[in-house]
């Protein structure tokens, strides 16, 4: 059998074509190779017949493209110029040719048993250098896998995930990572991608129900509009529509409020309650008093006037944190207004009774405890009050003031617990001496406390201005000439004396003023007293 055109043919069907064109092993005319002819209904064409012909001639039977050359038994084959052996011979080179180039460089490229060209054949600008090889089973390495020894660009498929140490430390795979070699090791691409999510493949875009409020960390939230939501504690209600009932846990009075209200607690019915504020339409109670009278829990301010007498307060017990205020209105020392308590209840520790009011002006604000009344407030100053002239006896005999007197005046003011008093004398014409030292008299009504300065009642004369006490301030002149200064001493709770030294464009002696010295005997003599002294009664 022989193939013609990729067909099995048969051979003596050619031979006896072949042997018309010779004889004797002598080729008898020319065999055209670009001729063709029919054979037995089938087409030989060009090189073909000739394969056909040499096949029949050296009785070699031929069973592939590549099995074609004959064996020849002579070289000898006439002169002819299509000589048989030529043809074959050159046939032969090329045939050899082709097969020593098939997938070489510069060669062609063969088909696998599936018809395609080999990966190792491709160009690398095509595939881009990766070449897939196979899957790869990650707890088996199989194939095996190795830093060392992977090439460049091969590729494989994760098919079973575990971790290996390919030469670079261990990793973990997982089915559908890919691992590559890059030339030095191998590295893990992941593969890891959703392929569905709810059924639903491609481009997944999220729907209603794809997620429980547990898949979005709000397990706890419900559904409620935040308007709706229910609240507690003081408040009832709902954030759209809420109530406060309570402050610090304790009751609201229901009671409708006014302007101007606050809320103020009352212990009596454990409830806050709508109550007047401080302000415009807050008022507090006023009442003048005028004779002996007892405060009420209504009163917040009494205003004492007229006469002494004694105002009573009401017990603290019961009335925590009520809070009165007591003026003293008197336009005179005499008018002393005394402050009692209930039940022997105290006023700022005092027993009751104790506490006086004494000076125009002078206020008390006092609070309840809840036991005994607190003082939170005294104020105890007022402005300089004339008390008249300066009124001047001696420790034996009184003198008398000069005919023509400048300057004759006292005055005085509370300030808390002292009095400061200013004396002020100028005479310009004689008046009698009398004896003794000179005692000037404080304002009618006040009273020096000597429990805490001491008096001395001893006349110092002339030549001595030894004093235990120093009020204040003295000055003074005798005519033109002498020039005086000193201390002022206390003589007795009602009266003080003056330690002075006078001083003469000549002399100078010490002394106290009376009759001795700077007395009113002198046509020209003045004393100014400046002096601050505590004050039997009052408190600071």
């Amino acid at each position: 059998m022989a193939l013609v055109d990729g067909s099995l043919a048969n051979a003596a069907a050619f031979n006896n074509e072949f042997v018309s064109k010779v004889s004797d092993s002598v080729v008898t005319s020319n065999i055209d190779l670009n001729s063709s002819d029919v054979v037995q209904g089938v087409e030989i064409t060009k090189l073909q017949r000739e394969l056909n012909s040499l096949n029949s001639f050296s009785g070699k039977t031929v069973n592939t493209a590549k099995d074609v050359k004959p064996t020849w038994a002579s070289t000898n084959y006439g002169s002819s110029t299509d000589s048989l052996q030529a043809r074959s011979e050159s046939l032969d080179v090329a045939l050899a040719s082709f097969y020593a180039e098939k997938a070489s460089a510069n060669g062609v490229a063969t088909l696998d048993a599936g018809g395609t060209i080999p990966m190792s054949q491709i160009p690398a600008a095509i595939t881009n250098d990766l070449q897939y090889i196979s899957g790869w089973d990650a707890t088996a390495n199989t194939p095996t896998l190795s830093d060392a020894t992977g090439t460049a660009g091969y590729m494989y498929a994760v098919t079973v995930g575990g971790s290996q140490d390919l030469g670079a430390g261990v990793i973990a795979f997982t089915p559908g990572d890919l691992v590559i070699h890059n030339g030095t090791i191998f590295e893990k691409v992941d593969g890891s991608q959703v392929s569905a999510f709810n059924g639903r493949t491609g481009a997944v875009i999220p729907q209603s129900g794809d997620y429980t409020k547990s898949d979005v960390g709000l397990a706890n939230v419900d559904n409620t509009a935040d308007t709706s939501k229910a609240i507690a504690g003081d408040v009832t209600g709902t954030l759209g529509s809420s109530t406060v009932v309570k402050l610090q846990n304790r009751d609201i009075d229901a009671t409708a409020p006014t302007n101007g209200y606050v809320l103020m607690w009352n212990s009596t019915s454990s409830k806050w309650e709508p109550t007047s504020a401080p302000g415009s339409s807050l008022s507090f109670s006023y009442r003048s008093v005028t004779t002996t009278d007892t405060a009420t829990t209504s009163d917040y301010t009494l205003d004492l006037s007229g006469a002494s007498f004694t105002q009573t307060i009401y017990t603290a017990v019961g009335n925590t944190g009520k809070i009165l205020e007591i003026i003293h209105s008197g336009t005179s020392l005499t008018q002393e207004y005394t402050l009692n308590s209930t039940s022997g209840q105290t006023i700022g520790g005092h027993a009751s009774g104790v506490l006086k009011l004494y000076t125009n002006g002078e206020r008390f604000k006092i609070q309840s405890d809840g036991s005994n009344w607190r003082i939170v407030e005294h104020k105890a100053e007022t402005n300089f009050v004339d008390a008249g002239a300066l009124v001047i006896t001696a420790s034996t005999t009184d003198p008398t003031k000069g005919g023509t007197v400048v300057l004759d005046k006292v005055y005085w003011r509370r300030v808390g617990q002292n009095a400061h008093i200013m004396m002020n004398y100028r005479q310009t014409t004689v008046g009698v001496n009398g004896s003794g030292d000179y005692l000037f008299n404080i304002p009618s009504g006040l009273v020096i406390d000597t429990g805490i300065i001491g008096a001395e009642a001893t006349a110092q004369g002339v030549g001595s201005s030894i004093r235990n006490s120093n009020l204040g301030n003295f000055f003074g002149h005798l005519a033109a000439t002498v020039n005086m200064s000193g201390g002022i001493a206390l003589w007795d709770s009602t009266k003080v004396t003056v330690n002075m030294c006078a001083t003469a464009t000549t002399s100078s002696s010490l002394g106290t003023v009376g009759s001795g010295y700077a007395a009113l005997g002198n046509a020209s003599v003045s004393y100014h007293l400046n002096f601050t002294a505590p004050i039997v009664g009052w408190l600071s």
